[in-house]
């Protein structure tokens, strides 16, 4: 019998893994204060790839992932944008 998230735990954990790496692209350019990322990520990213393993807090885990893809998605079309 399988455990009923076991197929939704590698997406939240490849998907975390992503945006992971987005946010250290970001840190590529030299700067002396925080962008919205580094919130995004130390806010929503980082807790959730610590949830993302525990069974019971992968559904957190899942919409804190989905919310920092959101924002990021967000921030990245503004900052897009105003270029």
């Amino acid at each position: 019998m399988t455990r009923p998230l076991a197929c939704v735990r590698p997406l939240v954990v490849s998907g975390v893994l992503a945006q992971t790496l987005f946010w250290l692209c970001t840190l590529q350019e030299p700067r002396n204060e925080a962008l919205p990322f580094d919130l995004v990520f130390l806010w929503l990213t980082a807790p959730a790839i610590l949830l993302g393993y525990r069974d019971r807090s992968l559904p957190l885990a899942a919409g804190l992932a989905a919310a920092s893809f959101a924002i990021n998605a967000g921030l990245l079309l503004a900052a897009l944008n105003a270029a």
